[in-house]
């Protein structure tokens, strides 16, 4: 919790919050389009709002890493973590979104492209 006050140089403290969950799950998805469903935002990736385009950024960015730019599919996000509370929400849902297009596209992930790509979507 309150993991940004290490950047403005003030003490944190981190312990574990084991009864929240995240989760992205991808399916196949027959229009010529990508689907968003999660508790922010429900239709196409291109339509996204303004506070999502860092997502927007960090599917399209997964995608290109992969050489899959053209596939679509139905993206579900489903998060108990709390938005805005300092408990990493933003960084979990990049990970899970990286981490489920792998897993979708049969695709390997070393720790290292993982880290580098989830930071795509803070920059956004």
């Amino acid at each position: 919790m309150g993991e940004h006050s290490v950047v403005y140089n003030k003490p944190a403290i981190a312990l574990p919050v084991t009864s929240v969950a995240l989760r992205v799950e991808i399916e196949p998805n027959i229009e010529n389009s990508i689907l968003i469903d999660s508790d922010y935002y429900r239709g196409k990736l291109n339509n996204v709002p303004v506070n999502m385009l860092g997502v927007k950024k960090l599917i399209h960015q997964t995608l290109k890493k992969i050489d899959k730019e053209n596939e679509h599919f139905k993206m579900f996000v489903k998060s108990d973590i709390p938005s805005e509370r300092g408990m990493g929400s933003s960084a979990a849902t990049a990970i899970g979104i990286i981490k489920a297009i792998c897993n979708y596209f049969n695709q390997p992930i070393n720790r290292e492209e993982l880290l580098k790509l989830s930071d795509v979507e803070e920059k956004k």
